[in-house]
């Protein structure tokens, strides 16, 4: 029996994010990845490649550690503001479903070659991602995912890849998606990895914040000689070109623009009740026009004076502009 539609405990209490999952980031620590963030930015801006733009990126997150807020997903101490609004507002889109799935999709076609990065769009993927869900009979799941960019070093190379957390479908349903996402990737990563999530908040938590980490570290893939698998090494920050590239990335794009949902709307995961429609931008009321008491259109035209008499009486500019003549030549 498929429990993807059981409701939950909708009278459960609202936790502040820090007390339900103890490994989300504090605000000391983001504020430390920033300023390394800037530090990098820095140290070099005296190449020729992009001066400018890091300095003015390294003065925007700056000034965002002093107080004024950038809303960048280059700015650590933005993302974790945006996490929590992302999970106070996923806790309420999926409260009412009991079986989530954590999908990963790697979009080996759209590699992106080092120094391209910065030109490169996310709308491919995404409008990729909702025609193989179409495609695959899944128009009625509701997800919401973000789309990241991962340096390989062994190739060289900038891979988009998704993270999505998937309502509404069951796993053989998900596993039609194999069909655009089989086998491995050249580097030896699975193109789709699906994960059940538990049922604790934590878990939920944990996983609504790793949807929009924007970390900028990377991790090689390795071959163990003892047995035929890859496995990743320990995250490492990248040299400063790759790095910089990065943030360089992050920093053009909004969140919006690395969100991706189906089912819920454009940007409906950041809406509690789930409406379509923001509440921030609700249409304003109608502006009440007085009444035009207008004669029916005809095809008589009266005489120049009755015509005048007419204007006159209705106060017309030229009636006006004639008395204003008028009483200055008196």
């Amino acid at each position: 029996m498929d429990n993807s539609s059981s409701p939950r405990n909708s009278a459960r209490t609202m936790l502040a994010l820090g007390d339900v999952y103890k490994g989300f980031i504090s605000t000391e620590s983001a504020l430390e990845e920033t300023r390394s963030r800037v530090k990098s930015l820095e140290l070099s801006s005296r190449a020729h490649t992009w001066k400018y733009t890091r300095r003015r990126i390294a003065k925007t997150l700056h000034a965002c550690i002093s107080g004024t807020v950038c809303s960048s997903p280059a700015c650590m101490s933005c993302v974790r503001a945006y996490q929590e609004r992302v999970y106070e507002s996923l806790s309420q889109q999926f409260l009412t479903y009991e079986s989530l799935y954590h999908v990963t999709l790697v979009h080996e076609r759209y590699w992106v070659p080092v120094g391209n990065l910065v030109d490169w769009h996310p709308h491919t993927i995404r409008n990729t991602i909702r025609q193989h869900f179409r495609r695959c009979d899944l128009p009625h799941v509701r997800a919401v995912g973000s789309i990241e960019v991962e340096y390989r070093p062994d190739q060289a190379k900038w891979v988009p890849h998704s993270h999505i957390v998937v309502s509404g479908a069951s796993r053989p349903e998900l596993n039609r998606l194999r069909k655009y996402y089989h086998g491995d990737t050249v580097s030896g990563s699975h193109r789709m990895v699906i994960q059940e999530v538990g049922q604790t908040d934590e878990d939920r938590a944990r996983l609504f914040t790793y949807l929009f980490k924007s970390r900028t570290f990377v991790r090689d893939v390795l071959q163990c000689d003892s047995q035929d698998r890859r496995y990743r090494s320990r995250a490492y920050r990248p040299p400063a070109s790759i790095h910089n590239e990065h943030l360089l990335f992050l920093f053009r794009h909004s969140f919006e623009n690395l969100l991706l949902t189906i089912g819920i709307g454009a940007r409906g995961c950041l809406f509690k009740n789930g409406s379509r429609v923001s509440p921030k931008r609700t249409s304003p009321p109608p502006i009440q026009l007085p009444e035009l008491h207008q004669k029916p259109w005809s095809t008589y035209t009266p005489e120049y004076s009755e015509y005048e008499a007419s204007r006159a009486d209705k106060g017309d500019v030229s009636t006006i502009m004639k008395r204003f003549d008028d009483y200055l030549a008196d």
